[in-house]
């Protein structure tokens, strides 16, 4: 067994600037609050039709997502919603930006976005870089540079990306949701 001689250096700092740390953590969780929050305004600001429809989530300093409200139940367990992701890295801070298709049979619902979606819709998702990741929760997925020293031109563009993402996949999802209704 090891003999536990001394603290490390690395704890002695820490305990000396604890008080700095800990309002240094705050002021990064009130960021990304901010962050999230304007995120909601600007989705709901941007947003055409009946906001009633929608419901949103916002987990603190994790991720905010938009769901319509039928999206909840799709073939038995099946949840379908648009999930924002903030990350300030310092050298790569972004928004990822995702449709989340998950729970249940998830694949079944994906595999019948991708045949309702034509090519054209498809080509035109990837040439404005989003990607299928088909991961446990996402299917599609982009980030968003996040400009840390003008955040609101970044959000405003975050959510207009997603708006057109929006034109392009939701007629396909509504049907799908339509579909499973009726069954």
């Amino acid at each position: 067994m090891d003999d536990f001689t001394t603290i490390s250096d690395e704890t002695k700092l820490y305990t000396e600037y604890a008080d700095t740390i800990d309002r240094l953590v705050q002021a990064y969780e009130d960021d990304k609050n901010k962050v999230f929050n304007r995120l909601e305004t600007a989705f709901f600001g941007e947003l055409d039709g009946d906001h009633e429809e929608w419901t949103v989530n916002n987990r603190p300093n994790t991720y905010i997502n938009f769901a319509k409200k039928d999206w909840g139940n799709v073939a038995g367990s099946v949840t379908i919603e648009y999930e924002l992701h903030v990350h300030l890295n310092r050298d790569h801070p972004d928004i990822r930006l995702r449709l989340d298709i998950e729970r249940g049979d998830k694949q079944q619902i994906r595999q019948q976005l991708h045949t309702k979606l034509n090519e054209n819709e498809l080509d035109r998702l990837e040439n404005n870089g989003w990607e299928i990741v088909d991961s446990s929760y996402a299917y599609f997925a982009k980030s968003v540079p996040l400009d840390t020293e003008q955040p609101d031109d970044s959000i405003r563009n975050a959510i207009q990306t997603l708006h057109s993402f929006r034109q392009i996949v939701e007629p396909s999802l509504t049907d799908i949701v339509a579909d499973h209704q009726t069954q």
